[in-house]
């Protein structure tokens, strides 16, 4: 392991975990990997919280000011989404709408403080029959202004740290009555208009939203980190109704797998051929969300085939286009309009050029021979 990857995980331990290790001494060429490998994580807040007093010599003061900028930035993140989540809030208790905070605006409260949980958004689960109200009432009452939606959420923000996603699916592909929005209402707790998945469902949402990103890029550290204080600073967890989850679900393999990463990273476990292989593709891939090479091996090894892949994520089925288009359901006739409506979009947005990387992607024999073992052992081929 690299020494600017050894000292990332050893602050990680240090700040979350209670540990007090020195770090390896780094070059300055070294202190600029370590300090851009963090922010790709989105861990460089935390890297502060270990190395920024003075009496941490390992890192220059120069780094060092790096890092507290990047800790107050993420404060002033978490003081304006957390004042956001608030008023929203409090008006759909008026309102009386029904709603389930999901993903950061959860799992922060299990960190030793919930700024040192960072989110890019607020993630909030609403009934679809609620959605029409819920909208009229956050851009009329909280100011929110709405960008987009389709069959899985709605998209709106109010300024460059608040933006919010408002569910109505959890999950889009391979959905299971688990996670369907039917079982999800049925078994929440409820405290007025505010609900709570079960530990069971939540840590299960947890896994299955883990492996949609790992099956697309890969996932960063942040999953995995997540992943070790869901099973090590909850209180009240159920470990019989979680592993009974999993197994119903389909993620139990993948679960052992993962989380035997996170007891070799953040606890005293030893390395298995297996976590070293999920080590070397989660930190290949960069940053939080993985990255596009990773993305084009997993679609290979699924035998898709990299260009098939490409084409199928231009030109999508049907039944994954009306998730995007919810007006196209029944009128397959139409097809062609929105596949060349989302093209465009594409062109707009930019993420034409995501698909051109795809293309460009490589990977030798033995890599893809080695991803592939590793997604059988995962369960996820």
């Amino acid at each position: 392991m690299e020494k600017t990857v050894q000292n990332l995980l050893q602050c990680l331990r240090n700040v979350i975990c209670g540990e007090d290790v020195p770090l390896i001494a780094m070059s300055e060429t070294e202190q600029e990997k370590f300090y851009q490998m963090s922010l790709a994580q989105d861990m460089a807040h935390l890297i502060s919280a270990a190395v920024g007093n003075g009496e941490n010599h390992i890192i220059s003061e120069k780094y060092r000011k790096k890092f507290r900028q990047q800790e107050n930035l993420a404060i002033y993140r978490y003081t304006c989404q957390e004042l956001a989540l608030e008023e929203i809030r409090t008006v759909f208790e008026q309102q009386k709408i029904f709603f389930l905070p999901l993903k950061g605006a959860v799992i922060r409260d299990f960190y030793p403080e919930a700024w040192m949980r960072t989110s890019s958004d607020i993630d909030i689960l609403i009934r679809d029959e609620d959605y029409e109200k819920a909208k009229k009432f956050l851009t009329e009452e909280c100011g929110f202004l709405y960008e987009s939606k389709d069959k899985k959420n709605a998209n709106f923000y109010r300024d460059e740290h608040v933006h919010l996603e408002l569910h109505l699916n959890l999950i889009k592909d391979g959905q299971t009555v688990e996670f369907s929005p039917e079982y999800i209402w049925t078994h929440v707790e409820r405290t007025g208009y505010e609900c709570r998945m079960s530990d069971a469902d939540f840590y299960a949402f947890h896994l299955e939203h883990m492996k949609q990103h790992f099956t697309t890029g890969g996932c960063g550290i942040r999953f995995f980190l997540d992943l070790w204080i869901l099973n090590h600073s909850v209180k009240d967890k159920q470990e019989k109704k979680r592993e009974e989850k999993l197994e119903r679900c389909g993620l139990a393999e993948f679960e052992d797998a993962v989380r035997s990463v996170t007891e070799v990273w953040f606890g005293k476990a030893e390395h298995t051929e297996l976590t070293h292989q999920v080590e070397r593709f989660i930190l290949a891939g960069g940053g939080v969300y993985g990255s596009v090479e990773n993305w084009a091996i997993v679609q290979k090894v699924r035998n898709q085939g990299k260009l098939k892949s490409v084409i199928r994520r231009i030109w999508l089925p049907y039944e994954e286009l009306c998730w995007s288009y919810p007006s196209l359901e029944g009128k397959k006739y139409i097809q062609p309009y929105y596949e060349a409506k989302r093209f465009f979009k594409m062109i707009a947005d930019g993420r034409w050029n995501r698909s051109v990387q795809e293309l460009k992607a490589n990977a030798k024999g033995q890599e893809l021979s080695d991803v592939e073992g590793m997604m059988k052992k995962l369960g996820l081929r």
